[in-house]
């Protein structure tokens, strides 16, 4: 059903919904009374704020969050506590940074391109034996949205 279609208070519901797991951090988790905002969090909360037609509240906290969340190599891990970052993660950060106008970093874009297997897909982490198709097309479409080059 299209945004303009849902009954105002229905909107108001889901929206409500969604705010109970915003983080002090100004981010979103999919864990309630979470301290901290994940990635997946955030994306899924700018989704929805999107397909319902509606400015999520605080772009600049939602922000900071997720860069909260780069593991200094480019990538990005979807809690604090995890140090290695992960393909679909770093491919929603990135998404989700280009989203809100925020010019992505090269070494994300290198990062997520270092992932090709030269066998075929995306490894998930750096240690992953194989591609996996989760991790290849979030990283692909990712890096589309960046204007990467993916002729390799």
């Amino acid at each position: 059903m299209p945004a303009g279609k849902i009954l105002l208070d229905d909107r108001r519901a889901i929206l409500g919904r969604i705010e109970r797991f915003r983080t002090p951090d100004g981010g979103y988790t999919t864990v309630a009374d979470s301290e901290t905002g994940s990635v997946y969090g955030c994306f899924l909360a700018l989704g929805a704020y999107q397909d319902l037609g509606e400015d999520i509240p605080d772009a600049a906290g939602l922000v900071r969050c997720v860069e909260a969340l780069a593991t200094g190599d480019g990538a990005y891990a979807n809690e604090r506590s995890i140090r290695i970052g992960a393909t679909p993660v770093t491919a929603a950060a990135v998404t989700l940074l280009g989203q809100l106008g925020k010019r992505v970093n090269p070494t994300s874009t290198n990062w997520l391109l270092d992932r090709c297997d030269p066998e075929g897909g995306f490894l998930a982490v750096p240690s992953a034996p194989q591609g996996d198709l989760l991790s290849t097309a979030t990283a692909l479409h990712a890096l589309a949205s960046t204007g990467a080059p993916l002729d390799a």
